[in-house]
């Protein structure tokens, strides 16, 4: 009956030794491979933003609004390299028509 007992006893001591290690390890390698893939798909997010931006402002602002005629007073008209609400800025501020600005709204969404 004794060795009945020291079997079992060996069995569990193997178990814990070994099994709950080997348990330990597998639960942390699960663990590290879902942050990696959470890490990765940040990764290739931030990379495709700059995209997407760069795509909105590589369109000039008028066309997108369809200013036509109005574009010959904008401020951004003249100079098409930056959009028009840095160059509708006074004093530091933002210019009221600017705040609203869907084309402004969409860029800032997508650099965000």
């Amino acid at each position: 009956m004794n060795e009945i007992y020291v079997t079992v006893y060996l069995i569990i001591g193997l178990l814990l030794r070994l099994g709950l290690p080997l348990a330990v390890t597998l639960v942390a390698a699960m663990y590290l491979r879902r942050l990696d893939a959470r890490w990765r798909a940040e990764a290739l997010q931030q990379r495709m933003i700059p995209l997407a931006v760069q795509a909105a402002a590589s369109r000039p602002c008028w066309e997108t609004k369809g200013c036509g005629t109005k574009k010959k007073n904008c401020p951004a008209g003249n100079n098409p390299s930056a959009p028009c609400w840095e160059y509708k800025r006074i004093y530091g501020l933002l210019a009221p028509a600017c705040k609203d600005c869907e084309v402004r709204l969409a860029v800032l969404a997508l650099a965000a």
